[in-house]
């Protein structure tokens, strides 16, 4: 456990940072890039074209493992204390209260540079999973969300994604937070963005929120203990604030 007590039957405050950072993501995120940069360096000092097929495999692990989100998700972090649950890039904003806001906001797909923030009165409900097949369709919804009404500036197609839904690679667990939207904290996203790849991004609030953890056990004894109080209880029954942490 981190943080400040809470002062409810022994529960404590958690903060977890960087919580999307898998080996498997870091290694391949960053050592797939720099083997294609090698190869390409090496075969112009030596101009040998040979070493162009080099760039091939690293290319392809890169794209094909999901490594290429690595600068994506890499602040996606939790809070969960007195006010609520925090995730996204809760230490980046923790550092800079005061950072001046983008002219113009960004597409959705950096939401994990961005903060979603729910006071206890709009949580529905809180659960940790290792399911795996259970994040894979996670991870499958996130980028799914409806674009069917949507239109792109010249018809390109367009990405629509859920806001909130914090997926990353490689996780081995995810925390799942149900929120009441009417509560909820939503960063501002551009609705759609071109991008060079030729197609556009949508952003979709959504009323599951999920981050991936490296600490699932220490997660789940939190999760446990703060849904089986009185207060919990009554906060889902009368509507009121909930734990008075």
């Amino acid at each position: 456990m981190n943080g400040t007590p809470l002062g409810l039957r022994g529960v404590e405050a958690y903060a977890e940072d960087r919580c999307s950072w898998r080996p498997p993501l870091v290694v391949l995120g960053i050592a797939m890039p720099v083997l294609v940069i090698a190869a390409v360096v090496a075969g112009m000092i030596l101009h040998a074209e040979g070493f162009a097929l080099l760039v091939i495999p690293p290319l392809i692990i890169w794209l094909a493992t999901g490594a290429r989100y690595l600068p994506m998700v890499w602040p996606t972090g939790i809070r969960i204390d007195g006010d609520g649950v925090r995730i996204g890039a809760v230490r980046r904003w923790e550092r800079k209260p005061d950072r001046k806001r983008r002219r113009k906001p960004p597409p959705a797909s950096f939401q994990h540079y961005h903060v979603f923030s729910c006071p206890w009165r709009g949580i529905l409900a809180l659960e940790v999973t290792t399911d795996r097949k259970r994040m894979r369709e996670l991870d499958k919804t996130a980028h799914r969300a409806p674009s069917k009404n949507l239109r792109a500036t010249g018809g390109l197609p367009v990405a629509a994604f859920y806001l909130g839904m914090l997926t990353a690679p490689f996780a081995k667990a995810e925390l799942i937070i149900e929120i009441d939207p009417e509560y909820a904290q939503f960063p501002t996203f551009r609705d759609v963005q071109a991008l060079f790849a030729g197609t556009s991004q949508a952003g979709t609030r959504s009323t599951t929120w999920v981050v991936p953890t490296r600490r699932p056990r220490e997660l789940t004894r939190l999760v446990a203990a703060i849904t089986s109080t009185p207060e919990w209880n009554n906060r889902i029954l009368t509507g009121g604030d909930g734990p008075s942490w």
